[in-house]
């Protein structure tokens, strides 16, 4: 239920109800409504949500059967080493538009090559 995932998401973070209200732009009153269950989130604010803890909003709605270490991954690459180690991170906006740029660049000049 959303309500469980957002209290566990925002304990996950070490962050006090009054803090996520600041990053939501709304009421610490809205936060404990919503991890209470009196309220059920608007559209809006399951974007919000989604985006503030880079998950995604369908995950946000799915039933509890999903535990927080499964949820999906959004804006994470995973950077495979050599002898196969690897390691997942998060990344912001700015960051993953950056990878994009230097993907199509290097797209580009392998085109040109052929």
């Amino acid at each position: 239920m959303f309500k469980h995932k957002l209290r566990d998401l925002r304990r996950e973070r070490k962050l006090t109800q009054d803090a996520l209200a600041k990053l939501l732009n709304v009421g610490k009153t809205t936060i404990c409504f919503l991890e209470t269950g009196v309220r059920e989130p608007s559209v809006e604010m399951l974007f919000k949500v989604a985006k503030v803890f880079g998950v995604t909003t369908d995950w946000l709605m799915e039933d509890d059967s999903i535990t927080i270490k499964e949820r999906p991954q959004v804006n994470t690459v995973t950077i495979i080493g050599r002898g196969g180690t690897y390691t997942t991170i998060q990344l912001k906006d700015d960051e993953i538009n950056e990878l994009k740029k230097i993907a199509q660049e290097m797209y580009d000049n392998d085109k040109k090559d052929k």
